[in-house]
């Protein structure tokens, strides 16, 4: 998802740019859920979100309450989902979560506000729930802070090669 859809010579399309694909990052969890739920029984699924695609897990994990034991681990990554959402969301249904965040992050900590003032996002924060791993990314994140180098986070974060994918769950 690009959030930065809007005209970057007029900041009124840019605010517009955001909300509009906000609303998207909830409709397509929705559906993802639904995806999810319908074609992938029997399978463990990795969620990995990158900025607003934090929301649109979120979404996924809101639709998803039922069936919530298909979800095997999540990873954020610069999140713009609300940290005390998830947080709520992650101490009723603890689920493994690599929360990747930096404080110095400049797109998350100056544009936001002006999106949503009561926002505190995932990206800039520590997430504090049960199963969650915390990650500073300040150390190997490019210049602005949002975007993040991952050969350099793949050397903090133990991924598994399969990170990005769904795993067939044993039938025990």
């Amino acid at each position: 998802m690009n959030w930065e859809c809007g005209s970057k010579s007029n900041p009124f399309t840019f605010l517009f740019g955001f909300e509009k694909t906000r609303q998207i990052a909830v409709e397509t969890g929705k559906y993802l859920a639904h995806l999810i739920r319908e074609h992938m029984k029997g399978y463990l699924i990795n969620l990995v979100g990158f900025s607003l695609g934090t929301e649109l897990v979120r979404n996924v994990l809101l639709n998803m309450e039922e069936d919530i034991g298909m979800i095997n681990r999540l990873i954020f990554l610069g999140g713009v989902a609300n940290c005390r959402d998830l947080a709520n969301f992650l101490t009723d249904h603890p689920i493994d979560t690599i929360n990747c965040y930096n404080a110095g992050d400049l797109v998350l900590k100056m544009m936001l506000p002006v999106f949503d003032s009561s926002l505190r996002p995932c990206g800039l924060n520590f997430l504090q729930a049960p199963f969650t791993k915390n990650i500073d990314t300040k150390d190997f994140a490019k210049p602005l802070g949002h975007n993040i180098v991952f050969g350099e986070l793949r050397k903090v974060v133990e991924f598994e090669h399969d990170v990005l994918y769904y795993e067939e769950q044993s039938a025990t």
